[in-house]
């Protein structure tokens, strides 16, 4: 459809009516369309393949790593669940999420329903994705 699209653009007719502009210009018009995205791709396909070894293109893309050594917390399912019933402390206002710690480690969370003050004792009680879900205890 874009092809034809394109095709029709480029030709000179009113309300599909070609005998201004005749079949040859049809044909005219449908081989610059192709040539132009045949010369599209490749030009995609060979400067694609140096933009990516590019001196400006390391420029733009992140080489940090977000590692725990740094503060970034990643867990798997099998951490949360290890998780559950276990008890810690709020560092921070849950209304409704916040910070929490158990076993020295902080962890951010929701509360399952209302406000938990900073300081209270918390127990998660579920999992819900990557969010820990805690109640006052």
């Amino acid at each position: 459809m874009v092809i034809v699209g394109l095709t029709f653009s480029l030709i000179n007719n009113d309300g599909l009516d070609f005998t201004v502009s005749g079949p040859e210009f049809l044909m005219q018009s449908l081989a610059i369309v192709i040539t132009s995205m045949v010369a599209m791709l490749l030009l995609f396909i060979f400067t694609g393949s140096k933009l990516i070894h590019s001196k400006r293109f390391n420029k733009m893309v992140l080489h940090d790593e977000l590692s725990s050594k740094m503060g970034y917390q990643s867990f798997s399912k099998t951490e949360q669940d290890l998780l559950l019933e276990k008890t810690g402390i709020a560092q921070t206002d849950l209304r409704p999420s916040g910070k929490i710690k158990i076993a020295d480690i902080t962890y951010h969370a929701s509360a399952v329903s209302g406000y938990i003050e900073k300081g209270k004792s918390i127990k998660v009680v579920r999992n819900d994705g990557v969010t820990i879900v805690v109640k006052e205890v």
